[in-house]
């Protein structure tokens, strides 16, 4: 009977169909693990870092210090809700303060106008400066230089 079959041609089609089955989620299987190597990298530069400890309170020292002593880099970031306003318009804002050696990874970009192109940011924003994104510049039409209040802290906007 198998070899009825084989001379009629049906389980060639049938081993053709197997064959074409198994290439196909191969090729999907090496497809989607390529594509999950280049989301991780990239995620790596969104986070900013390889590593992040997210919590809702202070970190204990101990973090701090074990991350020191097997040579890690360190950067500490606080982000938080709150309200920004300018000219008695106020607009909820996420805010974002970063030490320093924010980012680990990657680097920021800022732009000097709206529309402009960017360009990697040299330093952080000075005591009394703030970047704000594009969309909130638009919501609260500001320009950049305008003074901005983040709570009750007056702010100049330096940067998008």
């Amino acid at each position: 009977m198998l070899k009825r079959d084989w001379r009629a041609g049906e389980l060639t089609v049938l081993l053709l169909a197997l064959l074409v089955a198994v290439a196909s989620v191969t090729t999907v299987g090496f497809f989607a693990e390529r594509v999950q190597r280049a989301l991780n990298a990239q995620a790596n530069e969104m986070l900013g870092s390889d590593l992040v400890l997210i919590a809702d309170h202070l970190t204990p020292p101990q973090f701090e210090a074990q991350a020191t002593k097997q040579k890690l880099n360190i950067a500490k970031t606080l982000t938080f809700p709150s309200m920004v306003s300018m000219n008695g318009q106020s607009q909820l804002a996420d805010i974002k303060a970063a030490s320093a050696a924010y980012p680990l990874r990657g680097n920021l970009r800022i732009a000097d106008a709206v529309g402009a192109a960017d360009k990697a940011a040299e330093r952080a924003p000075a005591k009394g400066e703030v970047w704000v994104a594009e969309r909130l510049l638009n919501q609260l039409r500001m320009n950049i230089g305008d003074p901005l209040e983040v709570g009750r802290a007056p702010l100049k906007i330096t940067a998008l």
